[in-house]
């Protein structure tokens, strides 16, 4: 199953047309979500706090970034904006291709992606805010899980993280570059053996 060669037939097909077929969710604008104007005279720490207590329990994820990580995030995702990634289940692992239009993300298994090419819906959406990344030095982040009885809270707040981290961490980015870049060492046991580490 993750034999090169099979990533290499995988690649055949055009990874870029994963998402025309879709009409994403058109996202809530962050002042939907929260009261902006009551929360603009709060330190950082103190919107981030509100940020993630408001999600817990709602079928929606969060996490709050520095400005200087969504940077380099952004220009990451620009750079290179598909990737695969793993996510361990009772019986083995499901493996999830996620497209970044930034500031959103979308992630839908791999294994419909291969069925339904675009017309492939996302499992879990992603937005990224940017509304107090001058003035308080953080972007606001939201998932939205589209099929809840596919993918639990914990586990979209896991693909969340995981995707942040490949494009974030310089080490972990090297296989993302080489995924987009040159498929043909891409090994996508390197993927879970590095997302083993986060499981331990």
């Amino acid at each position: 199953m993750w034999r090169k060669a099979s990533w290499r037939a995988l690649w055949r097909r055009d990874f870029s047309q994963f998402a025309p077929g879709y009409t994403l969710i058109t996202p809530k604008s962050l002042n939907s979500i929260l009261k902006v104007e009551s929360v603009k005279n709060k330190s950082a720490d103190e919107v981030t706090f509100i940020w993630n207590q408001y999600h817990i329990g709602r079928g929606h994820v969060s996490a709050v970034m520095s400005t200087d990580f969504f940077k380099r995030f952004q220009e990451r995702a620009r750079e290179c904006p598909n990737f695969v990634l793993p996510l361990r289940k009772p019986k083995g692992y499901i493996s999830f291709f996620l497209q970044a239009q930034m500031p959103f993300l979308l992630l839908t298994s791999l294994e419909d992606y291969k069925l339904k090419g675009s017309n492939a819906a996302p499992y879990l959406t992603i937005a990224h805010y940017t509304d107090f990344a001058d003035s308080k030095g953080i972007v606001l982040v939201r998932g939205d899980i589209v099929f809840p009885s596919q993918l639990s809270d914990d586990e979209g707040n896991s693909l969340l993280k995981y995707a942040h981290s490949f494009y974030i961490r310089d080490d972990r980015y090297l296989l993302v570059k080489a995924f987009t870049h040159n498929s043909e060492d891409f090994n996508f046991k390197d993927v879970v053996r590095e997302l083993d580490y986060d499981y331990v």
